[in-house]
């Protein structure tokens, strides 16, 4: 049985729950509890059972502090109120753009979820406005004021504030466009922008958006976008976008900045060329190999290419070349890597082709039999379209003649063009710079910079962080308004991601995302009834090592403490 006993120590009594019994036979403490003064005991002892808790409510709090960190930081908030001021009346058009950019963040879902969602963030308890503030009508209410001027002003703006907080490099911009799908109905006349367009996504079938994108090399950290019309080319759009991106360049960067541009060649155009040759920055492109120019470069042989040093199984041969009206220099680059890549999609694609024929033999003969015969002519179309379709029309020939009165099929692959074209075609990619002064390493590095543009893209199609759908928007208006917290959204995650990296943390942004929204608040009450409930006790939920890390990089406490 446990008793009390008193010690006195620095002459003052201190008291012990403890529990005596034998030890080879002789009485002993064998276990004890410290209790306190005597102060501690009745405190606790007079303490009533109603402040014991009767609630508990969790909020999202990592994930919210760090992105909203990253806001405070660059201003965001402020420069949108500067942009676009309102009467001092309930949230702020800041608050409603940030707002939208931390949900796309971490929790994408439609305007009509969104009160849901602030209510189980620790934003409520730091905005002190109540969720029906942020209900889809009041939202699109407030985005309803926002115009294509202030959307570029917006960009521009935090552009510069980012440059000045953040020291990012501008020495490579990556240039690249993609497109989204939407469900706007075929019949909505007040939606221009939304057409049918060559989906990514092969849903052809559906209206789609399309989004160009100017970002650094270093963590994707976007600079500049336009949100464009579905049906718009990427060679149809990049003279319309050329004189808008040199604008923004200058703006941010000056027009004397040492940068370089890089972009696929399938934005290629002679005006955007000639345009960005006379006014536009330094570049670094690939051209497609049919490009006229006054030297045969894509022709050259692997035997008067040099190993590139820093790139295994990678070769390349350089030239000047007179193009576009300018002096530049051309190089050919291969990669064995390159290579076995289409050479496998080739084969791919032949032996998908090869199956189709063979049905396709199958269906001229099952018609003959049921009289369902059709042309000569009308057969070869047919069959063309299938190796047209399969992108080995250079590679395939096909021959349809009458066999014993019946229209049979026959075909072959033209080992003498397979074989040409392992020689002299895959593998390659033609590259031209205006940076005749760099080597052929350094082009060919500025040039496979354009990949990681694509990580950006790929982060728009995640479903549980920046996903750009959903996106149920009925006006032209509104998918603006759409397109600019979707790229904001990419620019703070970038920049956070930034944060984390130059703190030594090797993590991937997606995975920072996910250890940082796992980071809770637990509140405390003493009563169900939310309408009684006094100050609760607020508590971080327990964090991991690298939680622990993320915090401390991210700075989330001074959003907490607040």
């Amino acid at each position: 049985m446990a008793t009390i006993i008193k010690k006195i120590k620095n002459r003052r009594p201190y008291y012990y729950a403890v529990q005596s019994g034998r030890v080879n036979g002789k009485p002993r403490i064998i276990w004890q509890k410290y209790l306190g003064t005597i102060d501690d005991i009745i405190k606790r002892a007079s303490e009533s059972p109603s402040n014991k808790v009767k609630a508990v409510d969790i909020f999202e709090a990592g994930g919210v502090a760090a992105m909203l960190r990253i806001i405070q930081r660059i201003r965001l908030i402020e420069i949108i109120d500067e942009i676009i001021p309102k009467r001092n009346q309930g949230a702020s058009m800041g608050q409603y753009l940030a707002i939208a950019i931390i949900n796309r963040i971490l929790a994408p879902c439609s305007k009509l979820k969104m009160p849901d969602w602030y209510r189980g963030t620790i934003l409520m308890k730091l905005w002190k406005y109540p969720a029906d503030t942020f209900n889809s009508q009041r939202f699109w209410d407030h985005m309803d004021f926002i115009t294509e001027d202030h959307i570029q002003e917006i960009q521009t703006k935090i552009a510069l504030e980012v440059k000045r907080e953040f020291s990012i490099n501008p020495e490579l911009l990556l240039y690249d466009t993609s497109n989204f799908f939407t469900y706007i109905a075929t019949g909505n006349k007040r939606n221009t922008i939304a057409q049918r367009g060559r989906s990514k996504k092969k849903r052809n079938d559906l209206r789609q958006v399309g989004l160009a994108l100017l970002v650094t090399k270093d963590f994707q950290i976007p600079l500049f976008h336009q949100v464009y019309q579905g049906n718009t080319p990427d060679r149809g759009l990049f003279p319309k976008i050329a004189r808008e991106i040199q604008e923004h360049h200058d703006k941010i960067l000056g027009g004397t900045s040492d940068s370089t541009i890089v972009f696929d060649k399938g934005n290629i155009g002679q005006d955007a060329m000639e345009r960005l040759i006379v006014h536009g920055p330094d570049f670094v492109c690939a051209i497609p190999k049919n490009t006229a120019m006054d030297a045969p470069v894509f022709a050259t042989s692997l035997e008067q290419m040099k190993q590139v040093p820093g790139f295994p199984g990678t070769r390349a041969y350089s030239c000047f070349v007179d193009l576009w009206g300018k002096k530049l220099k051309a190089v050919l680059a291969y990669s064995e890597s390159f290579f076995a890549s289409q050479l496998t999609e080739l084969t791919e694609h032949l032996q998908k082709c090869e199956k189709k024929l063979h049905d396709f033999d199958l269906a001229i003969a099952k018609k003959i039999k049921s009289k369902k015969s059709r042309s000569l002519q009308t057969l070869q179309r047919a069959a063309q379209a299938i190796v047209n379709q399969e992108k080995v029309k250079d590679f395939i020939e096909i021959v349809i003649k009458k066999q014993e009165g019946v229209f049979r099929l026959t075909y072959k692959i033209n080992q003498n063009k397979l074989n040409e074209a392992m020689k002299s075609d895959l593998g390659r990619t033609l590259i031209i710079s205006s940076r005749v002064k760099w080597s052929e390493k350094e082009i060919i590095s500025a040039y496979r910079g354009q990949n990681s543009i694509e990580e950006i893209f790929k982060r728009m199609n995640n479903k549980d962080y920046l996903h750009w759908q959903p996106a149920f928007h009925w006006t032209d208006q509104k998918v603006q308004v759409h397109g600019l917290y979707c790229v904001l959204a990419q620019l703070v995650v970038a920049l956070c991601h930034k944060v984390v990296s130059e703190k030594e943390i090797d993590i991937s942004a997606l995975e920072m995302l996910s250890e940082l929204s796992d980071i809770r608040e637990v509140a405390l009450f003493d009563t169900e009834q939310v309408d009684k409930r006094r100050k609760g006790c607020f508590a971080i939920s327990r964090m991991s090592p690298i939680q622990k890390r993320l915090a401390e990089a991210t700075e989330i406490s001074l959003v907490l403490g607040q």
